[in-house]
């Protein structure tokens, strides 16, 4: 199983990287299990892939969380973003997950 997310960053002017963390809300149930990237999205509205240069994307396996760390230049180049990473399913279906997206700036 894939976790896909698209991000839609609202255009303000950034200077320094923006960090995401993604932290799934219930311990438990769904874990991320492999490294993320950023992938293109072809159907509209269609989202380029960004390069790797512009983005570091990382798994904590741990601590169940996905850190995406955007440069400056990605944000420069496009506002809309699509990361895939791998999951796992839980052993027992969890219902009220969510997936809580942090910003930090």
């Amino acid at each position: 199983m894939h976790f896909d997310v698209i991000l839609n960053i609202p255009s303000y002017y950034y200077n320094q990287n923006l960090l995401l963390k993604f932290i799934i809300s219930k311990d438990n149930t769904f874990a991320f299990r492999s490294t993320c990237s950023s992938v293109a999205k072809t159907n509209s509205p269609k989202i380029n892939m960004l390069d790797s240069s512009h983005y570091t994307c990382n798994v904590d396996t741990t601590t169940n969380i996905m850190t995406v760390n955007l440069k400056p230049s990605g944000l420069l180049i496009q506002q809309s973003f699509r990361f895939l990473v791998g999951m796992r399913n839980p052993a027992i279906i969890a219902q009220g997950v969510d997936v809580l997206v942090y910003g930090i700036q």
